[in-house]
């Protein structure tokens, strides 16, 4: 059942919506939100005891010795081990503004109507593994709607958001990542008429894991897996799917971080009556707000096949979702159907030849190449990796050759760009799986050793098995570029920049 209502940063904050203003502690509050849409209410009673947020938190935590300056500074280092967030208490407490919609407050409960609220104060919540975190909500999480984004964060790149939500119509609460205009839904099973009355809820992240309780019952783990509230697949396993969604935050975020900014979005107005909301978090310490995702402004290179061009997705692939997540530039020689291996000589038949296309003058900071399913279907030589010392005169007319002629070249042109292979996540029903999958897990590894280069290995990704979004054996759609390719490959350019 409901826990304590944390003691916390925002309580003594104090709501502004529209123009009138809720006190939460100390003298007594005026022009409060007891009316609707901006009409003032009777003044609200005297607080209960006036303490400052300092004072609140000594109460609760007895132990701490530190000063009210030393509290303060180490709130905003971030160097606590842990913080409570009371963003509603009581059903009036809270700290934000209405941008949208209307709220009212019966003293016992919050209601909103097609609202967006901007909290005064952002909550930090932390998705590396050793992380530990708590939401917890009670009241009707959809009035008189199927559904609702209770707490969404801040668009850190032009098209990301985190948010956690319900959805009635489909019997589903649900953490979720806005990914490029893909809404990936990670779900629990909760039933429509639970979701349109009031309960309480626990959302749990412990051990890699999230986990929701409905009314101190049992945790329960993710069940299934939905894009843009269709598409949907089952989850067998519930750390995997975890881990899936913290990819696809990091993808957005440029760390292992997000921070909740609002209840609602322009997009997903809320409509829920809202008792309390609190939130504690753990293993903060290393969080930094950043202005920009860490890929913006960088230049990458895309050398493959029709896999990078996006052959089933109108020529858009993961190299335009990058650039549109991070910022990023990009420039694409991707054309179906062609291969690693062929000559030097200008042309578009192979990856050897389109790589003369590229000005390295631009200094780009990565260049990605594909390692090329066609190769293997059409059955090209493999060759074999160069000893240590030989750096020049491959045999472009082999898989191995063609692959090192192209480091090669790129270290001898522009030795600060970093290679990265990545390998194609196909299904187990392609014909050529296994040559392809002994030579990424044999071969490749050779190449990676001698070359000190990145791979981006999508082939053995242990992910929820989303092969039902695939175009066809080898092809992705674009909603599987955006939830497999694209969180991987921008996350190993960003470890590869550190």
């Amino acid at each position: 059942m409901r826990k304590a209502l944390a003691l916390l940063l925002s309580a003594v904050m104090a709501v502004t919506v529209g123009a009138t203003v809720l006190a939460c502690g100390g003298e007594p509050g005026k022009d409060g939100i007891n009316g609707v849409n901006g009409i003032d209410g009777a003044d609200g009673a005297p607080g209960k005891d006036g303490l400052s947020a300092y004072e609140l938190y000594i109460k609760a935590h007895p132990e701490y010795k530190g000063s009210e300056e030393q509290w303060l500074a180490e709130l905003a280092g971030g160097s606590k081990s842990s913080y409570e967030y009371s963003v509603v208490s009581y059903g009036r407490n809270f700290g934000g503004t209405l941008t949208a919609g209307t709220a009212s407050s019966n003293g016992s409960t919050m209601s909103f109507e097609n609202a967006v609220v901007k909290l005064d104060q952002n909550i930090i919540m932390p998705t590396a593994e050793d992380a530990e975190w708590e939401i917890n909500i009670g009241g009707v999480l959809a009035n008189g709607g199927a559904s609702a984004e209770l707490l969404a964060s801040l668009d850190k790149t032009v098209t990301g958001r985190v948010y956690f939500g319900v959805y009635a119509d489909n019997n589903i609460a649900y953490l979720g990542v806005n990914e490029g205009g893909f809404y990936f839904n990670y779900c629990w099973d909760v039933p429509g008429a639970t979701i349109k009355s009031s309960h309480e809820y626990t959302v749990r992240y412990k051990d890699g894991t999230y986990t929701l309780s409905v009314d101190g019952g049992s945790f329960d783990k993710f069940t299934k897996l939905n894009y843009n509230q269709s598409g949907t697949v089952n989850i067998t396993d519930a750390k995997v799917a975890s881990a899936d969604l913290n990819a696809k935050i990091r993808a957005v975020n440029g760390q292992d971080y997000f921070e909740w900014t609002s209840i609602g979005a322009d997009s997903h107005k809320v409509s829920c009556k809202i008792d309390y909301l609190d939130v504690k978090t753990s293993a903060i310490s290393d969080y930094e707000t950043m202005s920009k995702h860490p890929l913006y402004g960088k230049t990458i290179y895309h050398l493959g096949s029709s896999i990078s061009y996006g052959y089933t997705s109108g020529g858009k692939s993961f190299a335009e979702q990058i650039s549109e997540l991070t910022g990023s530039k990009y420039v694409k020689e991707t054309v179906s159907g062609t291969t690693l291996v062929g000559n030097v000589t200008p042309a578009n038949d192979s990856y050897v030849s389109r790589f003369e296309k590229f000005n390295f003058g631009d200094n780009p900071a990565f260049l990605m190449l594909q390692l090329s399913t066609n190769d293997f279907s059409q059955n090209k030589p493999t060759g074999t990796v160069t000893g240590s010392n030989v750096t020049s005169g491959f045999d472009t007319s082999t898989i191995c050759g063609a692959i090192e002629h192209i480091i090669s070249e790129t270290k001898r042109k522009s030795p600060d760009t970093k290679v990265v292979i990545y390998t194609c996540a196909i299904r187990n029903s392609w014909g050529n799986r296994t040559k392809y999958g002994a030579f990424v897990n044999a071969t490749l590894k050779m190449i990676q050793a001698k070359w000190d280069i990145i791979v981006v290995d999508l082939f053995n990704l242990r992910s929820v098995n989303t092969d039902s979004w695939m175009s066809d054996d080898i092809h992705p759609s674009a909603h599987e570029y955006a939830n497999k390719f694209t969180p991987n490959m921008i996350n190993a350019l960003v470890d590869a920049l550190k």
